[in-house]
């Protein structure tokens, strides 16, 4: 499902050659994430109202990871979430290979040893747009954790992550007015 929600589209009719943006990756990220502004869906999680926001930890880091040319190809994405038989019936696996051969050859930017990425950069350009109410649920699970007090309480290390992630109050992050 999160293929068709990074092209917008029905996946089967893409064609060969097709690759997807950070803001791509953004779109299916905030459209996964709006399901935590019901409350009982956010409550359901064990990262509660942080559950956008670690949606976007794991996306952005996904893109960086396999991106090739500054973008994610979909025989990419393919080669890392269809399951075997697809990758068989696309011709991307070998039946006979199956028991020894973890994903298809993937080709991607390789990062030299003395080069750093700051996921910050990529999850700008991805465009998330955390909504004001899993926002103020995000502030009140810090607030709650009375982080000076206890800073080992869950909501204070994800606050600190998405505060060097998205800036402090995570204006990087949210949708405008909040």
């Amino acid at each position: 499902e999160f293929l068709g929600k990074l092209c917008d589209c029905d996946p089967a009719t893409l064609p060969t050659g097709t690759s997807f943006t950070e803001s791509d990756f953004g779109r299916a990220v905030n459209h996964f994430g709006a399901a935590i502004n019901d409350s009982t869906v956010r409550d359901s999680t064990s990262v509660g109202a942080f559950s956008w926001a670690i949606l976007t930890f794991e996306w952005s880091n996904t893109f960086v990871a396999f991106k090739k040319n500054d973008v994610f190809p979909l025989s990419t994405f393919k080669a890392l979430f269809l399951p075997d038989r697809d990758l068989i019936d696309e011709g991307m696996l070998i039946a006979a290979t199956i028991n020894t051969t973890f994903v298809p050859n993937i080709e991607r930017d390789v990062l030299s040893d003395d080069e750093v990425h700051y996921l910050n950069s990529t999850i700008s350009d991805m465009g998330i747009e955390i909504s004001c109410n899993v926002k103020a649920a995000m502030d009140q699970a810090v607030a709650d954790c009375d982080c000076a007090s206890t800073p080992s309480c869950g909501a204070c290390s994800f606050h600190g992550l998405f505060t060097d992630l998205c800036d402090v109050g995570y204006v990087n992050c949210v949708e405008s007015g909040c």
